[in-house]
Formats: C-alpha cells, structure tokens, sequence
C-alpha cells in the first residue's frame, strides 16, 4: 500500500516524513516488519533491462572479433615456427663447427652439448613436435615440424597439397620452406 502527503508531519500511517518543500513524497507500507521505506523518484527499477542488450552486443563483437583474427594467430604461429627452426640450424651449425663439421645424430643433442638450453616447442601444438633428417652424400639436414599442426594455414596456401612436416629448414637452401 502506498500512501503520499504534502506537508511535514505525521501521515495515517503515524510515520513522519521531513519536506523542506510542499512536494509529495510516497511510501511504502507493505515491508513485513511494519515499516515504511520512502520509494524515491531517482531511484527508477526500470533501467536495469537496458543493460541486458548492451552486454549482449558487446559479447557478440568480442567473439567476432575472436573468430576474425584466429587465422592471423595461426600466421603468426607458423611464422614463429620457423624461428624455431633457424634457431636449430644455427645450433647444428654451431655444434658441427665444434665437431670437425660433424651433424649431431639427434636434436637432443644440441641440448646436452649445450648448444640449445632446450627443444623448443611448436606454438602451435604446444609440444615439441621438430624431427631431423640428414643426407650423408650431401652432408646437409632438414629440420621439420612434424605433423599437421599448421595445417589451417597452409591448406589456405595450397590446399591441394599435403601440410604434413611443414615448414621445414633445409641446410643446403638455408631457407625455412612452408609451402
């Protein structure tokens, strides 16, 4: 039940109210414990909806936004794979330079000569995923990231060819190759 009154005093509910002006002011009397609560008109309950939409919206543009440049983390990726993989062949070089021109056997040896602190990992797989071929008649090496972690990208670059152990570094080009 609400109730208004225009002047300072006391209203049928025996509350008093405080105006310093002759302007109405409501309360409202159906609190369980008998009191009343003045509902002021600053107070308005009918703007919480609008935030509702707005927070939607927002959530709509950021995942949009997401799914828009995923693709360009993935380049991203690739491209700092093949960091990973120059840094590697700069360790081979490094160690065979110590070694009479000799290749490690394994990439787990660039670690344990201290050439690498450690393998690094494929951003995109989150592991490390490189392998290493050598060709003795050529005295050369590839490294590879292997599996079809940066298929997303290269299938884009060339979809009729398999993504599988690329990029790649070849010591006789020098080069990082992803397609």
């Amino acid at each position: 039940m609400n109730q208004e009154t225009d002047e300072p005093g006391t209203g049928a509910s025996g509350l008093s109210a405080e105006s310093s002006s002759s302007k109405k002011v409501k309360y409202d009397l159906t609190g369980d414990d008998d009191t009343s609560t003045p509902i002021r008109p600053d107070e308005s309950p009918g703007m919480g909806w609008l935030w509702a939409p707005v927070g939607l919206i927002l959530l709509g543009a950021l995942f949009f936004l997401r799914n828009s440049f995923s693709g360009g983390s993935a380049r991203v990726h690739l491209a700092d794979c093949g960091k990973n993989l120059k840094t590697m062949a700069a360790a081979m070089d490094a160690y065979a330079a110590e070694h009479n021109g000799a290749f490690p056997k394994t990439l787990d040896e660039l670690v344990s000569s201290g050439k690498l602190q450690a393998l690094p990992t494929c951003p995109s797989a989150g592991s490390v995923t490189y392998k290493l071929l050598q060709d003795a008649k050529k005295h050369s090496f590839t490294i590879f990231c292997g599996g079809l972690y940066h298929r997303d990208v290269l299938d884009k670059k060339a979809p009729d060819r398999e993504a599988e152990d690329l990029p790649n570094y070849n010591s006789l080009s020098g080069d990082v190759t992803s397609l």
